[in-house]
């Protein structure tokens, strides 16, 4: 099986993925493996953005919009998807937000949110898609969690409980599941160049330059590095992987 189309005849659900990172580039590269994708983003013009792109790589796809505040926005996702592929095979959980701020300072809000968006409507999203695959037989479900999952960073505290409980819930699910033939995986990037990160690091520039030095490979991760990794959980060269954290950060979390 070449890796070209390794994925033809599947049918994938990408979230967040209509602007240039992480999600856009794992649809990207599904669709050039040959599966049909179903795109989210918040709103259908980012999300119509990447469905022009893979409709340009010769498969079908399809955009939907859901604010992922909403746990049942998140469910009814699922089921959309669903009814325009005619079943779901791959689900990208990639869709999260993220925030700066000193742990004493932060309101009752900024965890809402956080915690909302990055746990509470993957966990949504993903048990919803379970009760689906559940019922093929098989499935894979990839969760965009982050090195962060078990390190600490003090001024993203909510951000980094958010991403530790995701990886409790993955293998919680990758436990319950695995007699079903559906397999769950973390996918765990590190410092990434995306529009989530760069403006940080564009203010930062010092702490650019720390990330770099403490990064063996002396590089920031591209999308298509995590789109790769993606795709390999997603297909079957994974098949006896579940419940695992697949960490793609240039070794920055060996410091």
């Amino acid at each position: 099986m070449t890796a070209v189309r390794q994925l033809k005849g599947k049918c994938a659900l990408v979230t967040g993925a209509g602007t240039t990172g992480i999600g856009r580039s794992v649809a990207l590269e599904l669709a050039r493996r040959g599966a049909d994708v179903v795109i989210h983003d918040r709103t259908m013009e980012l999300a119509d953005q990447t469905v022009v792109l893979l409709q340009g790589l010769g498969v079908r796809a399809f955009a939907l919009a859901a604010d992922f505040s909403d746990m049942s926005a998140a469910r009814a996702l699922v089921q959309q998807a669903h009814e325009h592929l005619g079943r779901l095979d791959i689900v990208i959980a990639n869709a999260g937000v993220s925030q700066r701020k000193p742990i004493l300072e932060l309101t009752d809000e900024d965890m809402q949110r956080i915690l909302g968006v990055n746990l509470m409507a993957t966990m949504a999203l993903t048990q919803e898609a379970a009760k689906t695959m559940v019922q093929t037989g098989s499935g894979s479900i990839v969760i965009v969690s982050s090195i962060n999952e078990d390190r600490v960073i003090p001024e993203q505290a909510h951000y980094c409980a958010s991403k530790g409980g995701l990886r409790q819930w993955g293998r919680a699910l990758a436990a319950a599941l695995g007699p079903t033939g559906v397999r769950v995986n973390m996918l765990c990037p590190g410092a990434i160049d995306t529009p989530m990160n760069q403006p940080y690091l564009t203010a930062h520039p010092e702490r650019r330059e720390t990330v770099l030095n403490r990064t063996p490979l002396r590089r920031l991760g591209d999308p298509t590095d995590i789109a790769s990794a993606a795709a390999f959980l997603a297909s079957d060269e994974s098949q006896f992987m579940t419940g695992a954290s697949l960490v793609v950060d240039g070794g920055l979390s060996l410091g």
